[in-house]
């Protein structure tokens, strides 16, 4: 995905992010931009340069933009993490977020990556449902209760 798109798509996650942390009651609504571009900017100290993250565009068969991916080393770095997948909502029941953890399954696979992880609400049946027939499973709860941690082992 080149910088710009990139820039823009995080911009986009990170507002995301804020909105969803108020409905789940992660911290208060006057909070929530500052809060999640701080959560952001800890993961992304370097912003998109930050080495072991990667920005992929997700795209349909004839090449129009369909969503994004975002995936770097988890916090303790033993796995990638998905820390931001988003199929537009033009694109969705299509097959297109299948495909592109399929393209992501492929991607780890070739970097020797073991796992890949994510964290997703309980709510978000759709993607639990999506995350487990793509073959992960539910790990953890998340200490808040709101989500659940799910991993994809791919070696050993």
């Amino acid at each position: 995905m080149d910088p710009a798109a990139a820039s823009a798509r995080l911009a986009v996650s990170v507002a995301g992010y804020a909105r969803l942390g108020t409905e789940v009651g992660w911290w208060p609504a006057d909070t929530a931009d500052l809060r999640a571009r701080r959560v952001v900017e800890e993961v992304l100290p370097q912003g998109l340069e930050t080495p072991g993250h990667l920005f992929w565009a997700i795209t349909l068969d004839d090449g129009a933009a369909a969503g994004w991916l975002w995936v770097g080393p988890s916090r303790d770095g033993s796995t990638w993490w998905i820390y931001d997948i988003e199929v537009d909502p033009s694109s969705r029941g299509r097959g297109v977020g299948a495909g592109a953890l399929r393209a992501l399954d492929r991607a780890a696979r070739a970097a020797r990556q073991p796992v890949i992880g994510l964290h997703v609400l309980i709510a978000n049946e759709t993607a639990r449902a999506l995350y487990l027939r793509e073959g992960f499973v539910e790990t953890a709860p998340s200490p808040d209760g709101t989500g659940v941690v799910m991993e994809k082992r791919l070696i050993g």
